[in-house]
């Protein structure tokens, strides 16, 4: 199964390496919304609204787990 999470965000940083390259965005989250979609390939915006209640990092800063509740409408 492919879903997609679709979420806002406002960049906030940009870290370059020594080779003035894009190293690192930092991003904010506008809100706590996330919208799931099952058939990202679907041109329709569908999909179910969540609340993000944490997120779980590896020790790469790597997203490994979102905790989501059903968005009260």
């Amino acid at each position: 199964m492919v879903m997609q999470l679709v979420a806002t965000f406002r960049l906030v940083g940009v870290e370059l390496s020594d080779r003035f390259e894009v190293a690192q965005l930092i991003l904010q989250p506008e809100s706590s919304r996330v919208r799931i979609t099952l058939d990202p390939k679907s041109l329709e915006i569908g999909g179910t609204e969540f609340e993000t209640v944490g997120v779980q990092l590896d020790a790469s800063a790597r997203v490994v787990e979102f905790v989501l509740n059903p968005a009260a409408n």
